[in-house]
């Protein structure tokens, strides 16, 4: 193992190899059912079928440890391994009575919500914001979309490290889709920006999660945030599950690679199966 700083703790040590998303994500995302059963990977525009992993010597391992035991192990556990399975994150939300409904929209208290921890799914979302935020992360078949954090990319550095609260400007809104897993997909943070506010989204197996910074960023930003808010409210949201098959299918519709759109006509012809 190579001798460096580790992008976390600054300090020199024996850097591991590390992922962008995580390595047991890419497990998860496998779809044995399917002739070709590699996850699908959306990377700088483009819409991957592969088995090829986005990694590289980047934390020390007691950070990668720190990453592990304050968000990752407990969010891989809580989501579904294949369409149609058992989503604990989904079902904990279901067995509560919602704060507010607006059409397909559920707003619920995470706080309040039995079996769910929310100090756990706000650390690994941020901390995978922050991952693309620290390195140009690239494969021999794609590269992943720029992610830029300006000047919150030191406070959210020290908010991983356990030495501040998330600032005030940044909030980071939770999304779970109703119906589960959309397909055995991973969608890197990708921009998204607003007039009043940077924006950056990504998806992994059912769950959908969008940061948003400004100077003086709206009050309303952190009403609904996973971490600013009391209640710490978490989404369940036909929208948000709609927003992910756009962009499955805009980027199915624009890739070159056949092999994709034929992956995707046999996931439906599956699906459509009693």
């Amino acid at each position: 193992m190579p001798i460096g700083v580790c992008k976390l703790c600054l300090q020199t040590r024996a850097l591991q190899d590390s992922h962008y998303l995580p390595k047991g994500a890419y497990r998860i995302n496998r779809a044995p059912a399917l002739k070709n059963p590699h996850p699908v990977v959306l990377s700088n525009d483009e819409l991957l079928q592969s088995s090829a992993q986005l990694s590289d010597y980047l934390l020390c391992s007691d950070c990668e440890q720190r990453f592990s035991k304050n968000g990752e192990a407990w969010v891989l556990g809580n989501i579904p391994r294949n369409y149609g399975e058992k989503f604990p994150i989904l079902d904990a939300l279901n067995a509560e009575a919602p704060l507010q409904v607006d059409g397909d929209t559920k707003l619920y208290a995470g706080a309040r919500t039995k079996l769910l921890d929310m100090e756990k799914i706000v650390y690994f979302a941020v901390s995978v914001f922050w991952r693309g935020a620290v390195h140009q992360w690239t494969s021999l078949r794609s590269e992943a979309p720029d992610v830029r954090l300006c000047a919150y990319e030191e406070p959210i550095r020290q908010f991983l490290l356990g030495g501040s609260a998330l600032p005030d400007d940044v909030t980071l809104w939770v999304s779970v889709c109703p119906n589960g897993s959309l397909l055995n997909a991973m969608l890197m943070p990708w921009e998204a920006h607003l007039p009043e506010c940077s924006r950056y989204l990504f998806y992994v197996s059912g769950l959908f999660f969008v940061l948003h910074f400004a100077y003086k960023l709206p009050q309303s930003y952190r009403t609904t945030c996973a971490y600013h808010s009391p209640d710490k409210i978490i989404w369940v949201s036909m929208e948000s599950e709609n927003v992910i098959r756009q962009v499955l299918r805009d980027h199915a519709v624009s890739s070159d690679d056949s092999k994709v759109q034929k992956m995707l006509q046999e996931i439906a012809k599956i699906r459509s199966k009693p």
